[in-house]
């Protein structure tokens, strides 16, 4: 048995899970930081653009959920997920599938919050 190691955002999915997440979420609720997705999108953009590491980033777009409902981001990443909303390639779902056939444990590396990564997880576990 081996560990494979896979990377979610524009690896096993077509997209990048936080800006999927991001405006499902805004879809669905007001954001208490007070910021539209789009205003979000224009921030995380100008921090790149200014040569702030990606830790930077990563770390402001996080901190915009502090205060959201751990239940509704738990669930928004959940609906997201089980309605296609990720966008999986289907060349690298035939690798992962590969790998469980052989008994590896799959592991999947990624900045994305723990919710998102847990409907990631359940995928694999009940997709196996």
């Amino acid at each position: 048995m081996s560990i494979a190691f896979f990377d979610v955002d524009e690896t096993l999915i077509t997209g990048k899970s936080m800006f999927l997440f991001l405006h499902r979420y805004a879809e669905e609720y007001p954001l208490q930081c007070g910021l539209t997705a789009a205003a979000i999108v224009r921030q995380l953009q100008a921090l790149s653009k200014a040569g702030q590491p990606r830790e930077a980033i990563n770390r402001y777009y996080y901190s915009l959920f502090r205060h959201e409902p751990r239940a509704q981001v738990r669930a928004v990443a959940e609906a997201l997920y089980r309605e296609g909303g990720y966008g999986f390639h289907r060349e690298v779902v035939a690798i992962l599938r590969q790998h469980q056939a052989r008994g590896d444990d799959v592991v999947f590396v990624s900045a994305i919050i723990s919710m998102v990564l847990f409907a990631f997880s359940t995928w694999v576990s009940t997709n196996g």
